[in-house]
């Protein structure tokens, strides 16, 4: 449930695609707190809990899938969104 104490991991090297995020939660009252690789992620994810992961696919160090497969090992009830905007421009570009 979202609440005032609803906090969002957002990973993403693209610091313009953090801050788009973070931006938007923080307008829905919800927390972020973001990192630029897999690797920052899971260690933080081991400092503090979260309620929710937002990561890119390609991130370094410890890409979206591998994440996304760490946190149902550890953490099996902690919702992961992956996203991929490489992905979105190659669909449009093909619909060209």
């Amino acid at each position: 449930m979202i609440g005032e104490s609803t906090c969002v991991l957002v990973v993403d090297n693209e610091a313009t695609v953090r801050h788009l995020i973070i931006e938007h939660l923080e307008r829905h009252s919800i927390a972020a707190v973001a990192v630029e690789d897999g690797l920052q992620a899971l260690r933080l994810l081991h400092e503090r809990p979260f309620d929710a992961v937002i990561t890119d696919l390609s991130v370094p160090y410890f890409d979206g899938f591998d994440l996304l497969c760490q946190c149902h090992l550890v953490w099996p009830q902690l919702p992961v969104i992956l996203m991929s905007v490489s992905l979105a421009d190659e669909i449009r570009s093909e619909e060209r």
